[in-house]
C-alpha cells in the first residue's frame, strides 16, 4: 500500500480511498481541492446532507468546485442548503403564475361576450327612437295653416285680417272699444 493511504487522519493529510484528489477533514464532512486556485473547496453533496435525505452519498460526488474555501469562509454545508431552498421556492412561484394566467384568459373571454350582447341591444333602441321623431314632425307639418297646432282665433279678428296683417289689424280692437 502507498504511504499516502496509511497516513493518520490529520488536517491536510487525509487522502481519498480511490487515490484521486487529497482531502481535508472538516466538522461537516470533507473538503476537496479547488481546481482554479488549488485551495480547499467544499463538495456539492457533503455526507451530512446526504444522510438526512436518506441517500448513500459520498463526499467525492463533485471533486472539482468553482469556488474555494477562502471565498466561502465556511465548510459550505449551510450554503448548499440555502441554494436548495431557493430552487424549491422558485418552482412553486412558477406554478402559481401559470394558474393565474389561465384564470385571466377565461375572464377576458366572458367579458367580450357580454359586451357584444349589450351593443346589439343599444342599436335596436336607437332605431326605435328615430322612427318616433319622424312621426312627430309629420303631424306638426299637416295641422294648421301656418303649421302651428295650438292656434286659437281671437274674438276681435277674422281670417281676412289675419291673412292681410295690415293697418286694419290694429284698428279692429279700437272700434270694438268705441262701440262699447
Amino acid at each position: 500500500m502507498s504511504p499516502a493511504n496509511t497516513e493518520a487522519p490529520s488536517r491536510g493529510s487525509l487522502s481519498s480511498p480511490g487515490g484521486h484528489l487529497p482531502l481535508i477533514a472538516c466538522h461537516r464532512g470533507l473538503f476537496t481541492r479547488c481546481v482554479a486556485c488549488t485551495r480547499t473547496a467544499p463538495p456539492l453533496a457533503p455526507p451530512m446532507a446526504t444522510r438526512s435525505r436518506g441517500r448513500r452519498g459520498s463526499p467525492l460526488v463533485a471533486r472539482t468546485a468553482d469556488t474555494c474555501s477562502t471565498h466561502d469562509k465556511t465548510c459550505g454545508h449551510h450554503d448548499y442548503t440555502k441554494k436548495k431552498k431557493k430552487k424549491k421556492k422558485k418552482k412553486k412561484k412558477k406554478k402559481k403564475k401559470k394558474k393565474k394566467k389561465k384564470k385571466k384568459k377565461k375572464k377576458k373571454k366572458k367579458k367580450k361576450k357580454k359586451k357584444k350582447k349589450k351593443k346589439k341591444k343599444k342599436k335596436k333602441k336607437k332605431k326605435k327612437k328615430k322612427k318616433k321623431k319622424k312621426k312627430k314632425k309629420n303631424r306638426q307639418a299637416k295641422t294648421g295653416m301656418g303649421g302651428w297646432r295650438g292656434f286659437v282665433e281671437r274674438p276681435g279678428r277674422c281670417r281676412t285680417d289675419r291673412a292681410s296683417q295690415g293697418s286694419d289689424v290694429g284698428q279692429v280692437p279700437m272700434d270694438a272699444a268705441g262701440q262699447g
